[in-house]
């Protein structure tokens, strides 16, 4: 025993090699969790790139042929992209794809900002403008337009590019009855 308290150098030996084991155990076992971590995410994105593998199902209420809408979530599914949406245009989206046109009138949307019915139509279409001209902004990923028809409101236009595309090839007379 004296010969142990008189050492004291053994004992800072003893405690520098239990601080260097306790360091190369923590090192590895960080190294071993990384590289867990790494096959895991090249796995999944593997699993993500592989256009065969349709994990994705959309998800919520059909409003149109291949566009989906999850209330839960708030997002838009369309060809496996997803956008979520908030704020005022969440409430100007649930509106239009409440109707059966999805047509969204100008009263509604003075509603929406708490204006009364007395309202001129100017300031009622001024702030619409704002919000709309967001969401259109938005909704252009997933191939949505929205089109404003005078002094009644908007309406949705779903698959945008195909819509333009036939309307393009129909005579001058149809597209002005449409």
């Amino acid at each position: 025993m004296i010969m142990l308290i008189n050492r004291p150098y053994t004992y800072i030996l003893l405690a520098v090699w239990l601080i260097c084991t306790t360091g190369v155990a923590i090192y590895f076992r960080r190294v071993k969790s990384y590289q867990r971590n790494i096959i895991l995410r090249t796995h999944i994105q593997t699993l993500s790139d592989n256009p065969h593998n349709n994990t994705l199902q959309p998800t919520g209420k059909e409003i149109s042929k291949g566009y989906y809408w999850d209330i839960q979530h708030v997002c838009l599914q369309h060809e496996g992209k997803k956008i979520k949406l908030k704020g005022l245009n969440l409430k100007y989206f649930q509106a239009f794809i409440n109707d059966q046109d999805f047509l969204l009138l100008y009263k509604q949307l003075a509603a929406f900002h708490h204006l009364n019915e007395k309202t001129e139509l100017h300031i009622v279409k001024s702030r619409a403008y704002q919000v709309i001209s967001q969401l259109k902004v938005t909704l252009k990923e997933v191939d949505i337009d929205i089109i404003s028809i005078r002094d009644i409101g908007y309406q949705l236009l779903f698959n945008a590019n195909q819509t333009k595309n036939n309307t393009s090839s129909l005579p001058k007379e149809t597209k002005l009855k449409a």
